[in-house]
């Protein structure tokens, strides 16, 4: 502040001074790392995202544009917008999974769920990260994370349960018998099985042994 004497003529400035090195130390390392994972992610299915909790404000890197079919842009957002592209059937799971990190019921944050592409489509992504700033009294004060492109993963998940549907239907419709026993004892018995056995049903079967 500058200082004056009583006849008002100007003496110079008071003031503190504060050593910031290893705020600005810590400032900048955080700013390599980030910069390291998105040279990482870049050309990937992968982005980053960083929460301020307070502000509301989310950071998304390049590569979340990438992986919503749109123009690989950084953008912030809040979260009302990120959640109004999740798919309402994994909304509450989103919403509840992140509501957990920031009151810190639970240490890490991940949870999967769909988005809408630019193209209007459905994408699975798996959004991982953990609080990375708190306060005194617990609440978590920025978060931070990736964001990974799992729709290939998901798909090939679903098609092999729709495929061993499609397979355990056509054992339970066939007109052969068909078993399955593993060290002597029945794990699974088709209904033309059971019938074959004079059995009442194929659950009666399941637990005996072969000679039974």
């Amino acid at each position: 502040k500058p200082r004056y004497d009583a006849s008002g003529r100007f003496l110079g400035y008071r003031g503190v001074g504060h050593d910031i090195t290893e705020r600005r130390r810590a400032e900048r390392a955080l700013a390599e790392a980030k910069e390291r994972l998105e040279l990482a992610t870049e050309g990937g299915n992968l982005a980053t995202w960083d929460c301020d909790v307070a502000t509301d404000r989310i950071y998304l890197s390049e590569g979340w544009g990438r992986i919503l079919g749109g123009e690989p842009l950084a953008q912030t957002v809040r979260s009302a917008d990120l959640l109004e592209i999740v798919h309402p059937q994994d909304r509450a799971a989103a919403r509840d999974t992140y509501m957990a990190a920031v009151k810190g019921t639970a240490p890490h944050y991940h949870v999967e769920y769909r988005v809408r592409t630019a193209s209007g489509n459905w994408k699975w992504i798996a959004s991982t990260g953990r609080v990375t700033q708190r306060d005194a009294a617990g609440p978590a004060l920025r978060i931070s994370g990736t964001l990974a492109d799992i729709d290939a993963r998901k798909r090939a998940e679903q098609a092999t349960r729709d495929a061993e549907e499609r397979y355990r239907s056509l054992i339970e419709l066939a007109p052969d018998g068909v078993t399955v026993f593993s060290g002597g004892v029945y794990e699974y018995v088709n209904p033309a099985a059971a019938r074959l056995m004079k059995a009442a049903s194929p659950r009666q079967l399941l637990g005996m042994k072969v000679e039974e």
